[in-house]
């Protein structure tokens, strides 16, 4: 008898937590709006304090300014 289709479907892995990528938007952008050193470290921090260890690599990479992809195939035409 073959088996039933969700003993053959994988089952999705449930995060603890889960930073949108809004998240790491809003915190991109108050640290490029203060000058103050220890503030920026305070926004960082305060962000990837809240990733799990699955989340880290990539947050750290989009708030680096890197696409952890490379290119995305989008040039500057089709952007503006």
């Amino acid at each position: 008898m073959p088996p039933s289709l969700s003993q053959r479907r994988p089952q999705p892995r449930l995060l603890t937590s889960t930073v949108l990528l809004a998240q790491l938007v809003a915190t991109s952008a108050a640290v490029a709006a203060t000058r103050s050193r220890k503030a920026k470290v305070t926004h960082l921090a305060e962000a990837l304090s809240q990733l799990n260890a699955a989340e880290a690599p990539i947050a750290v990479a989009y708030l680096a300014g890197e696409l952890p992809q490379g290119r995305v195939g989008v040039g500057y035409r089709a952007v503006y």
